[in-house]
């Protein structure tokens, strides 16, 4: 894995099953990992087992993007179409609801009507599929 978090920043997530009453849509997603179009969102963190929990989205099949879990260890060895993952140093926690609004708005700044072009980056695109 490209930029792989360390221990300290792991930590600092909210652990995995904390009983958080948030409502899933405005729970913040601290990282962000990539794969060609496939994006993993953590919102928490269990660190005996390096699981994770956030909300996955695979930009080739959207019926796949949702809530689930996902490991360190499966970032680590994961390859999509030879790229391995990566983590967004860049990333500013925010949750699912903020981040579909900011797609919503880079979709309507485009000259065709919002319609998906593989120039616009996949966080647009899968965003307006997430309604």
């Amino acid at each position: 894995m490209i930029n792989e978090p360390t221990q300290d920043e792991l930590l600092a997530l909210p652990r995995l099953g904390n009983g958080d009453p948030t409502p899933l849509e405005h729970k913040l997603l601290h990282l962000h990992f990539s794969a060609g179009s496939q994006h993993w969102f953590a919102a928490e963190y269990c660190p005996y087992d390096e699981q994770l929990f956030g909300y996955t989205t695979d930009g080739s099949n959207h019926l796949k993007d949702g809530w689930d879990y996902f490991t360190l260890r499966n970032l680590r060895d994961h390859r999509y179409e030879g790229a391995e993952a990566k983590r967004d140093k860049n990333w500013q926690p925010q949750s699912l609801a903020d981040l579909r609004h900011a797609a919503e708005e880079r979709l309507a700044e485009l000259p065709s009507a919002g319609e998906p072009d593989s120039n616009v980056p996949s966080v647009a695109r899968y965003g307006a599929k997430l309604k």
